[in-house]
C-alpha cells in the first residue's frame, strides 16, 4: 500500500505595524520577515516581498507617509499566504546649512544708504529628500549697521518640514563720503585786520547726518593777518567717511614808504561779511 501525506494548511500570519526612519542619505531597509508574525502546522519557508520576491523592502524619500507592504509567508511545503501590512515612513534628519565664501561676507551701502543680500546668496543648503526652503528669503541692512558685524540667522526647512538654522556674520560697510552742499567763496579784503564773517559749509551724505569741524584758519568773526588764510573744514558721516573743504581768506597790505605819516592804513573797526557762496564738488 502506498500512502502519500500532504500538507495542505497554508501558514498563520498577521501583519506587525512598523515605523521606520529614513537614513541621512533619505532611505531604509527592513526585513519582510520583521513585518509578519508567523506559524505552520509544520514548518516556516521564506517569507519575502515585491516582485521579483526579496528578503528586504527598501524605503525611499517618496515612500514618507503611510505604505502597504504585501508580505508572501510560504512553508516549507508550499503553501504560502499574502499579507497586507502597513509601513510608516518617516524623515527625521534636518537639511545641512554651509556658509559660502567669502567669510565673513561684507556688503556695502548704496546711495539710497541700503543695501540687501538673500539667503541663497550668504549660505547653501542640501537635504537628501529634496529641496530646502531658505527663511527669511532677504536680509536688508541700512546706516544703523555701518562699520558693525551684523548676525543674521537663516533656516533652512526641507519637504518633511524638518529645520535647521545657521548663524551668519555679515559686515555692513559705507564708503560713500559727504558732498558739499555750499562752500564760501574765495575772499580778498584790503584792510589788515579785517574782520570776516562767513557762514559754515553745509552737507550731505547717502545715510543722514554730517558733522561739520573746522581744522584749519580762523572762526568766523575773526581779525584776520595780513597775508592769505586758508580755512579748512573736515565733513564726516555717520560711518566716519570724510570729506575735505576750504576757502581762503587773503588780506592785503597797501602800506608803502610814500604814504603820509597822517594816513590811517588799517581800520580795525572794518569787517567784510561773505554772503556769496560757491558749488562745491
Amino acid at each position: 500500500m502506498h500512502i502519500s501525506v500532504r500538507d495542505t494548511i497554508r501558514p498563520g500570519a498577521s501583519p506587525v505595524g512598523r515605523t521606520v526612519i529614513l537614513n541621512s542619505a533619505g532611505s531604509a531597509t527592513i526585513s519582510a520577515a520583521s513585518l509578519v508574525s508567523v506559524s505552520d502546522n509544520c514548518c516556516i519557508g521564506a517569507i519575502t516581498s515585491g516582485t521579483p520576491a526579496q528578503a528586504n523592502v527598501v524605503f525611499g524619500c517618496t515612500n514618507v507617509g503611510t505604505n502597504t507592504v504585501q508580505v508572501t509567508v510560504n512553508d516549507c511545503n508550499g503553501n504560502s499566504v499574502v499579507v497586507p501590512v502597513q509601513v510608516i515612513v518617516v524623515d527625521t534628519t534636518a537639511p545641512v546649512l554651509t556658509i559660502t565664501n567669502p567669510t565673513p561676507r561684507v556688503v556695502f551701502l548704496d546711495a539710497q544708504c541700503s543695501a540687501s543680500l538673500s539667503s541663497a546668496q550668504l549660505v547653501g543648503s542640501n537635504d537628501a529628500c529634496g529641496a530646502v526652503v531658505l527663511t527669511p528669503a532677504n536680509h536688508f541692512f541700512n546706516g544703523s549697521n555701518c562699520n558693525d558685524t551684523v548676525r543674521v540667522t537663516i533656516t533652512g526647512r526641507d519637504l518633511n518640514q524638518n529645520s535647521s538654522s545657521i548663524v551668519v556674520p555679515v559686515i555692513v560697510r559705507d564708503t560713500i563720503s559727504p558732498v558739499a552742499n555750499f562752500v564760501p567763496q574765495n575772499v580778498s579784503v584790503g584792510e589788515c585786520d579785517a574782520v570776516v564773517i562767513f557762514d559754515n559749509p553745509t552737507a550731505s551724505d547717502n545715510c543722514g547726518s554730517v558733522v561739520v569741524t573746522q581744522t584749519g584758519g580762523l572762526a568766523s568773526g575773526s581779525s584776520f593777518p595780513v597775508g592769505v588764510t586758508n580755512n579748512t573744514f573736515v565733513l564726516t558721516d555717520i560711518c566716519g567717511n570724510t570729506r575735505t573743504v576750504s576757502f581762503t581768506v587773503t588780506v592785503n597790505d597797501f602800506v608803502n614808504s610814500f604814504v603820509p605819516t597822517n594816513y590811517v592804513v588799517c581800520s580795525l573797526d572794518s569787517s567784510i561779511l561773505l554772503s556769496s557762496y560757491r558749488d562745491w564738488e
